[in-house]
């Protein structure tokens, strides 16, 4: 019975499959993303409702599925993280459970989750952000305050450490202080133009410059960096020898020209990483982060759908950023890598670490 009924279960996905292949219409996409589902493929399924709902946009039907998939897939993330916590905890995985809970108005579970996560992890800026998102949602800007600004002392290149604590101090009357924290931004974020935008809104229209210095990059064909790579008192890596620096680390010794790799997790903050000296990592996860987060804005307006990679190629070589579940990877290659051995070492990489960030 069990054989037979797998049997039906998959001709009728085929079915399914083909019919959206060939013309996609609700009554096609509406059934595949509840099988999906019933079988537990949730990436499928959260796939194709998101597909539903960009082809049929004004379809009551196609909205309730993505708001049922998305219940689903967060209760079953919530289940893996807690498993993930009960067997090898590690910081961003209380700050990605405490997260799931704080978007979901549960903000009493998703505090206690980040206090314990904070007794373990004290230096995980993660953590205190979320803290901030906390308090903010619970109408507690002065608190908010204090919990941000320990995570902008925890990673000074955090992204949105900084711009949520610029929109708290504009919450509590302080201007100057928002104006310094986006200024901080746009150093390793020039031309951000939701920050410009912020800084015209507290400067009745005029934007303060983001103060650069130049740094050589010690690489032949490539102009100075507008960017200074300061020193980060925040720089983890020798602590954390965790598999994941160890897996990037044997990814950039198995890939011939590929001169750097950083791991950055869903809250902007380096989880791993493989460079020189010459670039902290701090610095560098910031930029791959604003480079991603630049390549989403473009990409969005021409209906490309959910980014997966961007790419810049210079006479002095390439930088990738590649979605790895939830984090992402940024490589920096010389113009000798061979793209080919890259991409099979990326999916290689990309399933050694599935379930790791």
């Amino acid at each position: 019975m069990g054989f037979l009924a797998n049997f039906l279960r998959n001709r009728d996905r085929r079915k399914l499959e083909e019919a959206v292949e060939r013309s996609p219409s609700i009554e096609s996409l509406a059934p595949l993303v509840k099988l999906y589902r019933e079988e537990g493929n949730l990436g499928r399924a959260r796939y194709t409702a998101k597909r539903a709902v960009e082809l049929f946009p004004k379809s009551d039907v196609a909205q309730r599925l993505d708001r049922e998939t998305s219940r689903v897939e967060r209760a079953a993330r919530r289940d893996h993280l807690r498993r993930q916590i009960e067997n090898f905890p590690r910081p961003h995985d209380y700050a990605l459970l405490a997260e799931l809970y704080r978007e979901d108005k549960e903000l009493d579970a998703a505090e206690k989750i980040c206090r314990a996560g904070m007794r373990s992890f004290s230096n995980y800026g993660g953590l205190p952000y979320t803290m901030g998102l906390i308090a903010r949602d619970r109408g507690k800007p002065e608190e908010a305050k204090e919990h941000l600004e320990r995570a902008v002392r925890l990673e000074n290149h955090n992204y949105k450490a900084l711009r949520s604590l610029a929109e708290v101090c504009v919450t509590l009357g302080q201007p100057d202080e928002a104006r310094r924290h986006l200024e901080a931004i746009l150093y390793f974020a020039p031309g951000d133009s939701s920050v410009q935008k912020m800084l015209k809104e507290i400067d009745g229209g005029s934007v303060a410059a983001a103060a650069t210095t130049k740094v050589k990059t010690g690489r032949p064909g490539v102009e100075e960096t507008q960017i200074e790579a300061l020193p980060s008192g925040a720089t983890r890596a020798a602590e954390r020898g965790s598999p994941l620096d160890a897996a990037v680390r044997q990814f950039r010794a198995q890939v011939p020209g590929i001169e750097g790799a950083v791991l950055v997790d869903a809250f902007g903050l380096v989880v791993a990483s493989a460079l020189d000296g010459g670039l902290g990592e701090e610095l560098a996860g910031a930029l791959a982060t604003n480079v991603w987060r630049g390549g989403a804005e473009t990409s969005a307006p021409f209906g490309l759908g959910a980014l997966r990679e961007v790419e810049i190629e210079a006479t002095g070589g390439r930088l990738l950023v590649r979605e790895l579940d939830e984090a992402m990877l940024a490589l920096l290659a010389t113009p000798e890598a061979k793209i080919g051995l890259v991409e099979m070492k990326l999916r290689e990489l990309a399933h050694a670490l599935r379930g790791e960030v």
